[in-house]
């Protein structure tokens, strides 16, 4: 289904996103990026450092969701310098979001 107004989901998705249990962050990072709001680029973004592992690959899944401009310099140094498996999600959001680059 699609909800007309996103904002009051995106709302409590950011706050989610720095909740202490990594369970949590890493939902709210993969639902994040379906919401299309704005205010989620930067949280994203500072999600590709989190100390979990499945944090950030969440977090390079939801950048390639959200589909906004800011994200490629993040994605690309997560592809570098990230594991194998974090670099994967890095780059099929790269994909998404420059398909005639990468």
């Amino acid at each position: 289904g699609r909800i007309a107004d996103a904002a009051p989901l995106a709302d409590a998705l950011l706050k989610a996103a720095d909740d202490e249990d990594f369970r949590v962050r890493l939902w709210a990072c993969g639902a994040l990026g379906r919401t299309g709001d704005a205010r989620a680029l930067p949280r994203l973004v500072a999600r590709l450092e989190d100390a979990e592992l499945f944090v950030r690959y969440r977090a390079a899944e939801g950048l390639g969701l959200l589909g906004r401009a800011g994200a490629e310099a993040p994605l690309v140094r997560a592809a570098r310098e990230r594991s194998w498996y974090e670099g994967r999600y890095a780059l099929e959001a790269l994909r998404r979001l420059l398909p005639e680059k990468y």
